[in-house]
């Protein structure tokens, strides 16, 4: 008897080359190692490369990649999990626009959640509170903050857990309080 609805979704062709990026090989190890990922690197959103291109010796060991591109996750993914890194802290800005559109979706969206082997490696959220919008009462927070974290995030199950439990960090917890 219910409706159903569907929305946020992309409807995209496989990449399938030859020379696509190999299988990773993880280190296995006892711990927990993250790093965090400040996802800012698609021309036309935020700076984009224009604001280091002019230095010759800032260029990215990728050159200047795409972050929405799975591929370029799919690199990112090998590299970390070569080298001891099991999951990405994904910085996560909301703005004015949010929910329907939050700033720095294309990393973690269209990139990594689209690659390969994404299931391969863990992920959680930096949620910078400091730097982008902030609830303006507790109850935008119960209503709309955390319902968009529990479905987009903590329901996946690349989604990074210790014992159990997700793996959500802040920046700017001065300008949550307030």
């Amino acid at each position: 008897d219910g409706e159903v609805r569907f929305d946020n979704f992309k409807v995209s062709r496989e990449i399938k080359h030859d020379d696509y990026v190999p299988v990773p090989v993880p280190v296995v190890d006892d711990y927990n190692i993250g790093i965090n990922v400040c996802s800012l690197w698609q021309n036309g959103t935020h700076g984009g490369w224009s604001c280091i291109t002019p230095y010759d010796d800032k260029q990215p060991i990728l050159g200047y990649y795409d972050e929405g591109n799975p591929e370029t996750a799919d690199w990112e993914i090998k590299y970390f999990l070569e080298h001891g890194v099991d999951f990405q802290a994904f910085c996560f800005f909301f703005n004015q626009e949010w929910p329907q559109r939050p700033v720095n979706e294309v990393h973690p969206f269209d990139g990594y959640m689209n690659a390969k082997y994404s299931d391969m490696s863990k992920y959680c959220i930096i949620w910078e509170a400091g730097n982008s919008q902030s609830p303006r009462s507790m109850a935008e927070w119960k209503n709309n903050y955390v319902p968009y974290i529990v479905e987009n995030f903590l329901k996946d199950p690349r989604y990074m857990t210790i014992e159990n439990r997700p793996v959500l960090a802040m920046f700017g917890m001065n300008e949550f309080r307030n």
